[in-house]
């Protein structure tokens, strides 16, 4: 089985790693303020 990126560090793949909860919120934040500005300019 590989490993998974965002895995628990004690190796529990069943476990969800807080660190890229909020990694992947933060990226969600990013692009939807990025295509709300985008097309308001339009």
């Amino acid at each position: 089985m590989v490993r998974n990126a965002n895995e628990n560090p004690e190796g529990d793949p069943f476990k969800i790693n807080k660190h890229f909860c909020k990694v992947a919120a933060l990226n969600k934040r990013i692009v939807t303020d990025w295509r709300k500005n985008k097309l308001q300019t339009v």
